[in-house]
């Protein structure tokens, strides 16, 4: 069972606070927010969110955390975002 548990607000929210920007939307479903530092090659420099959801499945929300730990943060890092 997936120790994370978050809709699009408190995600989005959390991306903000660990330093993503939100980019303009573009008239879908999907916002995505970009990280603010150069990355390695061959990584997306952003992580896509499915707008008004609020509480995704576990298994997105996994997804999504590993997304985030690709940029270098830690499990304990993203708690603290998602306070």
């Amino acid at each position: 069972m997936s120790k994370y548990r978050f809709g699009f607000a408190k995600m989005a929210m959390a991306l903000i606070n660990l330093g993503f920007s939100k980019c303009p939307e573009v008239g879908s479903r999907h916002c995505k927010y970009r990280y603010p530092r150069a990355i390695e090659a061959g990584q997306r420099p952003f992580v896509i969110l499915l707008n008004g959801k609020k509480e995704y499945d576990p298994i997105t929300c996994e997804n999504i955390v590993k997304q985030i730990k690709k940029f270098g943060y830690d499990d304990n890092q993203i708690q603290e975002a998602l306070k």
